[in-house]
């Protein structure tokens, strides 16, 4: 499961969240894809919300 722990826009949410979740689809465990969406969204724009998106096992 995965988490926000701040207000996630709506306009994002889905982008990344369908992104995450395409990745765990193809076999990936949560934390890294996680982890891998995440970085990328950073590079734009390192004060992003996706900072505080946490997976739960």
């Amino acid at each position: 499961m995965l988490a926000a722990t701040v207000d996630v826009p709506g306009a994002e949410a889905g982008p990344f969240f369908n992104a995450v979740r395409e990745r765990i689809q193809h076999g990936e465990r949560a934390a890294n894809a996680l982890r891998d969406v995440r970085m990328a969204w950073m590079k734009r724009d390192p004060r992003s919300w996706v900072r505080s998106v946490l997976v739960f096992d």
